[in-house]
């Protein structure tokens, strides 16, 4: 019988395969799109396939500690993309779930992924709760405060910095 932080995998890979597929059904849209969010075309292309592959990976529960923390790595940094356009005021069509996303991006659409983050980290957790298994649920907690400390960071620094990374570099060493 599975426990939480795999229901929780097998969630946050149900979303990354449903992504996966509407992408697939229309890549000549979802580029399109992904270029109204500053994404390069074969970085577009990219998340297409990571997001397949990472999703079956933890729907199938294979490889947990890494697919779980592979597709950590992948939902910040589509908040940090998100976060990024809201602070310039652009809200381009988020295209999170293929071409046929009309809706703009908005604060709403960085909360979904928060909620996200949180499901992956509870996977993550799940993942290596043999080392943790004493701190299962101060461990979850704690690591959710931190990424989400760690985003609110970042939202600071690309308000102060105005997005560019000289600009960036500038603010974290106080030059």
């Amino acid at each position: 019988m599975w426990d939480l932080g795999q229901w929780c995998g097998a969630f946050v890979g149900a979303v990354f395969i449903f992504s996966f597929v509407r992408k697939s059904m229309d890549v000549r849209g979802w580029i399109s799109q992904a270029s109204e969010l500053s994404v390069p075309k074969p970085i577009a292309l990219v998340v297409v396939v990571a997001e397949g592959g990472v999703g079956v990976l933890l729907v199938a529960q294979l490889w947990p500690r890494v697919t779980a923390s592979a597709s950590l790595v992948m939902l910040i940094g589509f908040s940090v993309l998100i976060a990024s356009l809201l602070m310039r005021g652009r809200r381009p069509v988020c295209a999170c779930f293929g071409a046929s996303s009309t809706k703009p991006i908005s604060w709403m659409t960085l909360a979904r992924n928060a909620a996200f983050i949180a499901a992956n980290v509870v996977a993550l957790l799940g993942a290596t709760r043999s080392t943790i298994k004493p701190f299962w649920g101060v461990g979850a907690i704690s690591l959710f405060v931190v990424t989400m400390t760690s985003l609110w960071f970042l939202v600071v620094i690309l308000r102060r910095s105005g997005d560019s990374a000289s600009n960036i570099a500038a603010t974290l060493t106080g030059s």
